[in-house]
């Protein structure tokens, strides 16, 4: 029966090692304990030439570690158990026996029966089927590929000749009766079988188009730590991973270092396996996934390459998991890839940080962390992501910005120092709870037709302008429970002034922007609480408006709903209604050095209604003034006269007819 190429090269290698001492010496030092290159030249005293030249022969029998150090292979510890057995002397005279009249020594029998052993192995392996199973285990923050290998093995593993015996090691068994699974290489290689292939040396400055290609299944290419480095030619590859025949599956590339390659490691058409602990800089494109799911990618060093770290195009089910991107032009960018999870990546001093578009939908980005980008997290045409706990920290126009994408959920974010920290952009029902938005000039802003979004719970504080801002053509969208202290306007809704013609372009019905919801928020120590600037039909309620200057401000506003809204210890006025008309005002609470402006024509209540009002009396009404002066003469908790009150002349225009009383 003929060996295969594989076996042939697995039995030359062995008995290369046999036939130098100066070889077997070398094996029987590493048995002891791995040693660099220089332990090895010391302790065999040759000149560096001769070193290099059996380390080149031992190059399947030995590896070199991280550290410098060789070690055995499996390949080198069966050609090891090999030898020892050929050279172990007997005490005294060999042992002669007397096989069929002839008398032979131990030791020729013993290497006799060692390459019968090996002859009947490989005859035995040709018939006998293996099975090849590539299985993933994790730990910590390091995925490791193991690969195990079971085969009917020889039915003879021993041989009794008289008193002799000759027995193989596990080791030697192992290695000489089944396929290895793996094989060195140190050139430009093309890889169409499966296995296991380890990287021996570097390859530098390679003019190849392409340094390692790999056109099959099941296979695992372990760099070592060694480099592959090209010539910075367009349309090269360091590795890449494509069969234009079928579609590969569990193709795995760890402990590479790749540079200098128009795209690094690039996979395309592949589904099932990992890219763990690589460092892919120095390129145009670091790692580029194109139709390629179900990939793990860890620990991977992604720096400094042209256009992009990590590329996902058309792939989906991948996670991406504690990587680096630093000083590319866009960080991970993900085109038309969807059901994807990157967590814990570390994105920093980039172009672009995050990028999710073109129908990039339902990825999850969870705790990330982006820091002195030009941009964050940006979603454009992507629907129902969830960005969860990541922080960003970013020099350019948004931290996150969301461009005609829907239905995606923000959750604990936290971004600092851009123009804009969270920005919607022609996006709805988008949901942004318990995010922080600081030291930006506008902490969020949802706008132009950004409608049925909700704003629950956030911290939109110490930012240059505005802490929470609607405007241009919003609609239905929903503010609550947020926190928006230290900026020039708490909350800040508004339509942009438009001559004539843009309005009957852009907002023929002349509404603005309308019938938005600002509920129970917090707006304390700004310059102004909560901002209505020619927005219409909305309703403001349950807020509390502390410190600022202005508490309340509504200009250019009409039909809007301001009720049970808290507005105290605010500088220059409670409430302040500047050009607006037909807004109804009830059911507040003020209590400032300075009640109320209106130069408009507003109402200040509502007919005398049953229901606890907002100082805890039976009936609802007006409002509560701080400086009414008139008395309730009838015990229904509403004034009877001094009426109607007018702020002292602040409210020009009418007044509260029903203002609100505490009853003893």
């Amino acid at each position: 029966m003929l060996l295969t190429d594989l076996e042939e090269d697995t039995y030359s290698s062995i008995f290369l090692a046999l036939k130098h001492p100066v070889r077997r010496k070398i094996l029987r030092m590493l048995d002891e304990s791995p040693a660099t290159y220089t332990q090895i030249l010391n302790s065999l005293g040759v000149e560096t030439g001769f070193l290099n030249y059996h380390l080149e022969s031992l190059s399947a029998l030995i590896t070199k570690n991280r550290d410098g150090q060789y070690f055995l292979s499996e390949f080198g510890k069966a050609a090891l158990a090999l030898t020892t057995t050929i050279e172990a002397p007997a005490k005294g005279e060999p042992r002669r026996l007397d096989v069929f009249g002839f008398k032979i020594s131990s030791t020729i029998i013993s290497a006799a029966f060692m390459l019968v052993a090996l002859v009947a192995a490989a005859a035995i392996g040709a018939f006998v089927p293996q099975l090849h199973q590539a299985y993933i285990t994790q730990t910590n923050t390091e995925l490791v590929t193991k690969t195990r290998m079971q085969t009917i093995t020889a039915a003879v593993t021993q041989t009794d000749i008289q008193t002799e015996t000759l027995v193989l090691t596990e080791t030697t068994r192992r290695v000489l009766t089944t396929n290895p699974g793996y094989r060195y290489i140190h050139s430009p290689t093309v890889i169409d079988s499966p296995g296991t292939y380890v990287l021996s040396e570097d390859i530098i400055d390679s003019s190849a188009e392409t340094c390692i290609r790999i056109i099959s299944s099941h296979v695992v290419l372990d760099g070592q730590g060694h480099t592959i480095n090209g010539l910075d030619a367009d349309e090269t590859y360091g590795v890449y991973v494509y069969n234009p025949l079928m579609t590969l599956t569990n193709i795995t590339v760890n402990h590479l270092s790749v540079a200098d390659w128009d795209y690094g490691i690039y996979y395309r058409n592949t589904t099932n396996g990992c890219i763990n602990n690589n460092d892919v800089s120095s390129n145009s494109d670091g790692i580029y996934l194109e139709d390629s799911n179900n990939y793990t990618l860890v620990n991977n060093t992604a720096n400094s390459n042209t256009y992009r770290g990590i590329y996902l195009r058309s792939s989906e089910g991948s996670t991406l998991i504690n990587n680096t991107a630093d000083s590319n032009r866009e960080a991970i960018t993900l085109h038309r890839s969807s059901n994807n999870i990157l967590e814990d990546n570390d994105v920093v001093s980039n172009g672009g940080g995050i990028t999710l578009f073109d129908s990039s939908n339902h990825n999850t980005v969870i705790n990330n962390d982006l820091g002195s980008n030009s941009g964050g997290i940006g979603l454009v045409h992507s629907n129902g992501n969830n960005l969860i706990d990541n922080t960003v920290f970013s020099y350019g126009w948004s931290g996150i910005g969301l461009d005609h994408s829907h239905s995606n959920n923000l959750i604990n974010n936290t971004v600092s120092s851009s123009t804009v920290g969270i920005d919607l952009w022609f996006s709805n029902n988008n949901t942004l709870i318990n995010n922080t938005a600081t030291l930006t000039e506008t902490g969020i802003i949802v706008q132009y037709y950004s409608s049925y979004n909700s704003l629950i719970g956030n911290n939109a504080s110490w930012n240059g302008d505005a802490g929470i801002e609607l405007g241009n053509y919003c609609k239905y969208n929903t503010i609550m429970n947020n926190t928006c202290s230290n900026n020039r306007c708490g909350i800040y809704i508004l339509q942009y002034h438009l001559t004539d013609l843009q309005r009957s372009i852009l907002d023929p019905s002349g509404r603005g922007a309308y019938s938005n919801f600002v509920i129970n928020n917090t707006a304390n120590s700004n310059k102004y609480g909560i901002y209505l600037r020619n927005a219409n039909s909305g309703t403001v309620i349950d807020n509390t408006a502390d410190s600022n200057e202005i508490g309340l401000r509504i200009q250019g506003s009409t039909n809007n709903t301001v009720t049970r809204n808290k507005a105290t210890s605010n500088n220059e006025c409670g409430i302040s209604l500047i050009s607006s008309s037909g807004n109804t005002i009830y059911d507040n609470y003020f209590d400032n050095e300075n009640n109320a402006r209106d130069d408009g024509e507003n109402t200040w209540g509502i007919p005398k209604t049953p229901g606890t009002n907002i100082i805890g009396g039976p009936f609802t009404g007006g409002n509560f003034w701080s400086d009414y002066a008139g008395a309730d003469e009838d015990g229904d908790g509403l004034g009877n006269n001094l009426l109607p009150y007018d702020s002292y002349g602040g409210i020009v225009y009418g007044g509260d007819l029903l203002p609100l009383v505490a009853i003893d």
